[in-house]
């Protein structure tokens, strides 16, 4: 008897662990499950490729009360509220979106999407950010080989600029110029890497080297032209900065002349001085050369006229030297 009740108690322990084990399959069967089907999705992406911004939030919005805590739903949500111009609906769904599913894949590829989720964003580290590098990598990757693929990564390279990830926007812009296609943006990307080297990053000599690679692979048309502009006025600037240390030298010079104390400091002021008063007028024969070239070589061009103009603001700069 004993083991009668043994074996029905073993029978009856078995049942109960199939009953939640099929429970527990369940649950799991129902969770998976628990996301729009293809259809419906492929029924939003129709609204959303024909601009029917409204029905789509209206169909998403079904589907937020049908699958609760979806993040795709919520990203869509995020995309339509954004063309909508409802921008703090759009930044609160895809806030959400994201805190459910912070690696999402299934982006749209959208250059306003990815603006908007930048310029949310606090850096380039931050989730926001990674996911408008992904909106702008899925049009890079839609597009390989075609012109619009270096726009799109030249574009990128300015939200990386933006954020003052230099290094991160150097290497996108290099990727413009090494990748297919050769395009008017691998021209465009050398004078920006000019730009950050010679702006951001303080090493002039890398930004020129940027800017003459231009004027030296790309002939004599207007990317030149600018090029050759942007040169000019780095060498006028130089000039500037040192006609002003030179001055301000000279006053110094001025107010302690005389005093016995200030000898040694006078001195070294004296050579200081001498030495910046020559550079300045190196870096300005050296700037009005570049200017004159650019008007020379670049007739009825709108870099022309500028050049025309910084040469009038460096003869007004230096009229006391």
């Amino acid at each position: 008897m004993r083991e009668e009740l043994r074996d029905l108690y073993f029978v009856m322990q078995k049942s109960s662990f199939l009953k939640v084990t099929f429970l527990f399959i369940v649950s799991i069967f129902l969770f998976c499950c628990s996301k729009p089907s293809k259809e419906e999705l492929q029924n939003v992406a129709n609204l959303l490729n024909s601009r029917q911004y409204n029905s789509a939030i209206s169909k998403l919005n079904e589907l937020n009360n049908k699958y609760s805590d979806n993040a795709r739903v919520y990203y869509y949500l995020g995309y339509s509220y954004l063309n909508r111009k409802d921008y703090n609906k759009a930044l609160k769904n895809l806030q959400v979106a994201l805190e459910l599913k912070s690696n999402l894949r299934w982006v749209i590829g959208d250059t306003t999407l990815a603006n908007f989720l930048a310029g949310n964003s606090t850096d380039s580290k931050d989730i926001f950010f990674k996911t408008a590098v992904k909106e702008l990598e899925k049009i890079i990757d839609e597009n390989r080989g075609k012109e619009l693929a270096d726009e799109i990564r030249y574009h990128l390279a300015v939200l990386f600029l933006i954020k003052k990830d230099y290094e991160s926007s150097i290497k996108e812009l290099q990727n413009v110029i090494n990748e297919d296609p050769k395009s008017i943006f691998d021209a465009k990307a050398h004078m920006k890497i000019g730009d950050i080297y010679i702006n951001f990053l303080d090493n002039p000599e890398k930004g020129i080297e940027e800017y003459r690679k231009v004027i030296n692979e790309y002939g004599k048309n207007e990317i030149s032209a600018e090029a050759s502009l942007r040169i000019a006025i780095f060498l006028k600037k130089r000039a500037l900065m040192y006609k002003e240390r030179y001055e301000s030298l000279k006053r110094f010079l001025e107010n302690w002349k005389g005093i016995k104390e200030m000898a040694q400091d006078i001195k070294l002021a004296e050579l200081q001085s001498f030495d910046d008063l020559n550079r300045a007028k190196e870096f300005r024969l050296k700037a009005e050369s570049s200017l004159k070239n650019i008007i020379k070589d670049y007739p009825d061009n709108i870099f022309q006229k500028r050049a025309k103009n910084e040469l009038l603001e460096i003869k007004k700069g230096f009229n006391e030297m």
